[in-house]
């Protein structure tokens, strides 16, 4: 039975998903990002661990600090993945209190997959940074293997703390589904703290590669502060210590047993909430009342896009994710277009940008596209989010056409609004030209009604069955569009250079979203029709 629950976990991650050709290039893909983000991982160490070897000690103290900081991150990401995997499904925990399973039963068989997937997050960045560590140190060959070991004991750690965490945040989250002004507060909070710390790292990261001093980060008083502290990030620093020296002393307590006993501590603590939550859960729904209905009449429309709207906040799904990422849209891409173009304006980047002047145009409008595509990609308000109203849906009088206009109209409006505003930025501060301007709102207008029309498709279709669409309309053909556009400006170089270039992209996107749009009424109808809501 265990065995069962443990491969069935492991089956709900989205490389079990795909099958054939779409699970090779789905495997190859994931391969190729995670190298470049390890290669991208070790050439920023490399840089920061030569720049801070003029002070005394400090290479030591700052590995502690950045694996400390990386482990704190990763706990603080993984709760709410501990979250959803534990609480989120109602129909799960109903099925689970028929079966001869014990709560602990529940934690073995969800905590292995969590466990592996923290630890794969380990090896591709603290790892990393250890096995950099220890080559520019000239180490000896043991501090790789039991730097490997410490990060097996880390895993359980962090998935220790974030089974602890993992209980006020889901009470509190259900606190916050109570109240949406308060959600929205929250997660203001939360977009203005990521964005003042994405601004310092993109700054940092600006400095080292167009090699700027970093005196004025590491001053006297913060080297001081570093070396204070690294010493008391426990266990960070006694497995740190412990891989380098093998001192069986404090080291190896510290090193073994903190882990260890938090793992335990969070384990058994856990087992308590969820023997508690389960039976709660049942008991509401063996007592659960039909609530008296009110009726409030509206025009048909209206009602609609209230439903639309409500989608898009209901149960903070929305809030945490699409409307945050609508909100932060425009600064992310500001930030990023304008960090490019002063990286490849200073420097050695220079010389690159005078030989091959295309190479300017042609990341500026990717890295749009992508930032455009991306947070596109979960803007659909997908009809997974309909759960109980997909009947009420299908009986409605009103064609089904009309539904799903409204369903993409409103987040396409919000999408392109958030994407005009980042644009506006963008020329406003001669980042780019009039021309790019014009032309990019025309391409982005495109795209985001492509992107929307793909992923309801892709919903109507079965998600597991046809998510590699979305995947390359999103990933994939931005890059292609953008290659072709290129492509064609190096032969032809002439004053209309740049026009030709967005005329190209532009007549690509135009093409394929006229490809969506043929038949559409009656090919949604027709899909909807036979849509039984089984890849809900």
């Amino acid at each position: 039975m265990i065995g069962q629950l443990i491969l069935k976990e492991f089956q709900t991650n989205s490389l079990f998903k795909t099958h054939g050709i779409k699970r090779v290039i789905s495997i190859i893909s994931s391969i190729v990002l995670l190298a470049f983000f390890i290669c991208l991982e070790i050439l920023i160490y490399s840089l920061i661990y030569n720049k801070i070897n003029v002070y005394a000690d400090l290479n030591d103290s700052f590995f502690i600090v950045l694996i400390f900081a990386i482990t704190i991150l990763g706990i603080l990401g993984y709760v709410p993945i501990t979250q959803k995997t534990f609480f989120n499904s109602e129909s799960e925990r109903l099925i689970y209190s028929t079966l001869p399973l014990t709560s602990y039963d529940i934690i073995l068989s969800k905590g292995v997959n969590l466990y592996t997937k923290l630890l794969i997050f380990n090896l591709s960045t603290s790892y990393v940074f250890g096995a950099t560590y220890a080559y520019i140190r000239s180490s000896n060959f043991t501090f790789y293997i039991i730097f490997f070991f410490m990060m097996l004991l880390l895993t359980f750690l962090m998935e220790g703390v974030a089974f602890l965490l993992v209980i006020p945040f889901n009470e509190f989250k259900k606190l916050l589904s109570k109240y949406k002004i308060l959600s929205f507060i929250i997660m203001i909070a939360l977009l203005l703290f990521l964005v003042i710390s994405y601004s310092l790292i993109l700054n940092a990261f600006i400095n080292l590669v167009r090699d700027a001093s970093l005196d004025n980060l590491f001053t006297a008083s913060n080297i001081e502060f570093l070396n204070y502290i690294a010493k008391y990030l426990l266990p960070i620093s006694s497995m740190t210590y412990f891989s380098r020296t093998l001192d069986m002393s404090v080291n190896f307590l510290g090193s073994f047993l903190i882990p260890l006993f938090i793992f335990s501590i969070g384990t058994i603590i856990l087992n308590l909430y969820i023997k508690k939550y389960f039976n709660s859960s049942l008991a509401q729904f063996n007592n659960k009342k039909v609530k008296s209905l009110t009726y409030k009449f509206t025009n048909e429309t209206n009602a609609l896009i209230r439903k639309e709207i409500h989608l898009a906040l209901n149960k903070n799904d929305g809030i945490f994710s699409y409307i945050s990422l609508i909100i932060a849209e425009p600064f992310l891409v500001f930030s990023v277009v304008s960090s490019v173009n002063l990286i490849f304006n200073t420097g050695n980047l220079n010389y690159v940008l005078t030989l091959f002047p295309s190479i300017y145009l042609t990341l500026d409008t990717l890295l749009i596209l992508l930032f455009l595509s991306i947070i596109n990609l979960n803007s659909s308000m997908s009809i997974a989010k309909e759960k109980n109203t997909l009947l009420i849906m299908k009986t409605l009088p009103v064609s089904y056409f009309k539904q799903f206009l409204i369903k993409l109209s409103v987040p396409s409006i919000l999408s392109f609004i958030s994407y005009l505003i980042g644009l506006i930025l963008l020329v406003s501060f001669k980042e780019i030209s009039v021309i790019n301007f014009f032309m990019m709102i025309l391409i982005g207008a495109s795209s985001i009604i492509s992107l929307n029309i793909s992923s309801l498709y892709t919903d109507l279709r079965g998600k597991k069955e046809n998510n590699f669409l979305v995947t390359f309309i999103g990933f994939i053909f931005p890059i292609i569009t953008v290659g072709v556009g290129t492509v064609t400006i190096v032969f032809i170089d002439n004053e209309f250079s740049e026009l030709i270039f967005f005329s190209i992209i532009l007549l690509i996107q135009i093409l394929y979203m006229v490809s969506l749009l043929i038949n559409i009424k009656k090919r949604i109808s027709k899909l909807f029709l036979r849509f039984e809501g089984v890849n809900l």
